[in-house]
Formats: structure tokens, C-alpha cells, sequence
């Protein structure tokens, strides 16, 4: 399959580190250069950006991340390939992955999206699908859609993901505006299944153990839940990464104006249940390191 991350021209850094990454795993790549949010002007913003009472405010940032992927979903509808790859370049790749993503021969017929990552965030799946051994490990596919769940629920993340060129396709003419980050939307119950105008009527599917994971979040839990030292192989980079920085705490006043906002808003007390829910019940997507 071929890959397409999606870089930054003024990120050399983390274009290095998945050159170094894919080269070392021998994978089929392009770059495709992403949208600058510096870049946008107020009335490109505006044209994309859709406000509604539920959803977060979305930065420039945000908004060209989506039109990122908005790019790289067009340039898959024109190709060949059924099934294609995407990252973002800020990811570590598991060793394993070599075998998993040179073929699309093990993908189930008619599956619109596979997410290859993990957040270590809890989420609720649906039924699983075991395969046949890959590079000589069994690898299971779940249900990450369910009817009654959001993208929350199901976990979000866009980092990466195997989409079918039909669904990337019909994604472009879907989202002319969108209200929520790219990860959250892009999962939604309504947007797949039978009663869908997608024309892949399979559900979104999550890879058990995921073979990538965002480097922060690699950083964050580095001997929680997998060997942090063995996540790139000894070919691949060595170099400094640049994380991001930790959010700094609001002051105390505006913690008390969020918490009446949201006292006050019935969508948060529904928003709170579901993640105690989550949080309770919930499994993690594990990450395989080598």
C-alpha cells in the first residue's frame, strides 16, 4: 500500500524522522506538503470553520490539520490503489508494521477506514475479527463504531489510518464544512453503515495492538504500556524529536467559568457521563513495539 504522511515545510525535523522510519521499514511512501494554519486568511477560516453550540472552538491550527487531510483524501480518490495509507509526522512506527502495510490482501471487503494508532485513552469496541498471522503475529481487527457511540467514544485520533479510495472520495464531498477536530469527525456513527450515502457500507475498524502511536503520548507513558527504547529500529533516526510543550494551567477564574459553562449546559452533564462511562468500562488500544 502506499503511504502518505503529511508534513509541514518548516517541520525538517519530523520529516526526517519518518523519512529515517519508512526507509528503514522499506514502505512505499510520498510527503505531501500540509496546509500552513499561518497561512489561512479570515475569510478561508470562516468558509470551513462551522461554529455550533456542542462543539470546541476550532484554531487555525486545527482547521488547516483538517484541510491537511482534506488534501491527501483528494489526491487518494484519484488513484488506483483501493486502499491507502495515512500519517501524520509526528508518530512512531512499530517494527511490525513492515509486513501489515505492504499488502492490503488481509483488509475485510468492504471496510471504509482501519485505524493503525493508539491514544492509550479507554474507548468502547464492537465485534472483533481475528486474522491469520502477519510477519509471524496475529494481529485482530474491532468494531470501533457502534450505533449508540460518537467518535469520543469509539477513540479519536487521525494519525494514522488505512482508508478505501471510495470513503476518501466521498469524505471530500461530504465535509465542505466541518465543526470538530478532524480525528473526531471523520469517525462519526452517522456517517457510516447502510443508511449512510457512503458508498463503503462497512464500519470503521481499530488494529489490536496499534502499530503507531503520536510521540508526546509515547513520551507521557513510556514504560506503562510498552518499551519506549524499542519503538524505531536500529536504522532508524536517532536524532532530537521536538514534543509538544505542556499546557500550562488557566487561573483560578476562569477554571470557575468553565465549570458553571458547563453546569449550565446540558450536552456537558451528557458529555461527563459518557466519559465516566468510558473511563469505567472502556479498553486501551495497546501499542507493539517490535
Amino acid at each position: 500500500m502506499k503511504i502518505y504522511y503529511i508534513n509541514l515545510e518548516s517541520s525538517v525535523e519530523r520529516r526526517q524522522c519518518m523519512e529515517s522510519q519508512l526507509t528503514g521499514l522499506e514502505l512505499n511512501y510520498e510527503r505531501v506538503a500540509a496546509v500552513d494554519g499561518k497561512s489561512l486568511s479570515i475569510q478561508q477560516i470562516r468558509r470551513y470553520r462551522q461554529r455550533t453550540p456542542s462543539a470546541p472552538h476550532l484554531s487555525n491550527g486545527a482547521v488547516a490539520c483538517f484541510l491537511s487531510h482534506l488534501k491527501v483524501w483528494k489526491m487518494i480518490a484519484k488513484k488506483t490503489d483501493q486502499f491507502s495509507v495515512v500519517m501524520e509526522d509526528d508518530i512512531y512506527i512499530s517494527t511490525h508494521s513492515r509486513k501489515l502495510l505492504e499488502t492490503s490482501s488481509w483488509i475485510p471487503v468492504e471496510t471504509p477506514l482501519i485505524k493503525l494508532e493508539t491514544t492509550f485513552a479507554k474507548a468502547f469496541f464492537g465485534q472483533e475479527i481475528r486474522m491469520s498471522p502477519i510477519g509471524g503475529y496475529r494481529f485482530i481487527l474491532r468494531n470501533c463504531t457502534i450505533p449508540w457511540q460518537n467518535g469520543y467514544e469509539t477513540g479519536s485520533g487521525s494519525a494514522c489510518y488505512i482508508i478505501h479510495k471510495n470513503f476518501a472520495e466521498w469524505l471530500t464531498q461530504f465535509f465542505k464544512r466541518f465543526s470538530w477536530h478532524v480525528d473526531v469527525e471523520f469517525v462519526r456513527a452517522e456517517i457510516f453503515g447502510v443508511h449512510s450515502s457512503n458508498p463503503v457500507k462497512g464500519y470503521p475498524l481499530q488494529l489490536f495492538p496499534a502499530i503507531a502511536v503520536q510521540q508526546s503520548l509515547a513520551t507521557q507513558v513510556k514504560n506503562r504500556h510498552f518499551d519506549y527504547t524499542v519503538l524505531l529500529s536500529p536504522e532508524g533516526y536517532s536524532g532530537t524529536i521536538s514534543h509538544h510543550p505542556p499546557r500550562t494551567n488557566p487561573n483560578i477564574w476562569a477554571k470557575v467559568v468553565r465549570e458553571v459553562t458547563r453546569v449550565i449546559t446540558v450536552s456537558q452533564y451528557v458529555r461527563q457521563y459518557r466519559q465516566l462511562r468510558r473511563k469505567i468500562f472502556g479498553r486501551r488500544v495497546p501499542f507493539i513495539g517490535k
